[in-house]
């Protein structure tokens, strides 16, 4: 079986359960996870982000955010500006504590 299938078998539930009732579709948010969260190297949920902090959205925040974070080196553009690093959205105070498993992340 694929990095992919295997992603989607072991996080389908998460996802369905998660859109419930929200009229977003179970599907599209697990091929935003799967983008999000995919290693350089493509595998699905094998990004530093994903393994380390539960974060599989790439959620960052911004200059007004008082949680904890932490700074990680990236290759996205912000403002048309190639980034060095940005701030991960408050990733340490929502991975220990909402996100602390992969099912209260999504």
């Amino acid at each position: 079986m694929k990095t992919r299938e295997k992603f989607i078998k072991k996080y389908a539930t998460y996802a369905i359960h998660s859109t419930y009732g929200t009229g977003l579709f179970p599907s599209v948010k697990m091929a935003q996870a799967i983008i999000e969260s995919a290693s350089s190297s493509g595998k699905a949920g094998q990004s530093s982000l994903a393994k380390k902090y539960n974060n599989f959205f790439g959620i960052k925040s911004g200059s007004s955010w008082e949680g904890k974070s932490i700074d990680l080196a990236t290759g996205e553009f912000f403002s048309k500006k190639k980034q060095q690093s940005l701030t991960v959205s408050g990733c340490t105070a929502l991975c220990t504590t909402a996100f602390s498993t992969t099912q209260n992340f999504y």
